[in-house]
């Protein structure tokens, strides 16, 4: 039982070097770091959501990828029409510095054991400047 639009969007996508990305990585326990990477999803399906991996690139001053990286969710019911945001140290990857991100949805696991995964087009991207 496959959805064919997208189950789940990204709507923020963020390489923060702000206080409040600072505050809110403290709460989580995102480590310490000069930038993070913030992440706020939303269950646009008809049932809950239990994982979701998605696919963030870092882009240089041509918009061109220098680095990607896997994040998948740790096991959580997400009930449809619920967000769920994350907050991840990305000090590593940006060298502190604040960088546009082009992200998509790659995965999506359901509670009742199925699946939606992405065509390889990229259909549920979410770009942020």
């Amino acid at each position: 039982a496959q959805e064919q639009s997208c189950p789940v969007a990204i709507t923020r996508l963020e390489s923060s070097s702000s206080a409040t990305a600072g505050l809110m990585a403290a709460m989580v326990g995102a480590g310490s770091s000069n930038t993070y990477l913030i992440l706020k999803y939303q269950n646009n399906s008809k049932q809950p959501v239990t994982g979701v991996r998605f696919v963030v690139a870092y882009l240089n001053s041509v918009r061109e990828p220098i680095d990607t990286e896997k994040i998948t969710t740790p096991i959580h019911k997400l009930k449809p029409g619920k967000s769920m945001s994350f907050v991840r140290a990305d000090e590593s990857i940006t060298g502190g510095l604040k960088m546009e991100l082009l992200g998509w949805v790659a995965k999506v696991m359901f509670s009742d054991g199925t699946a939606w995964e992405d065509n390889g087009k990229h259909s549920c991207i979410s770009v942020v400047k």
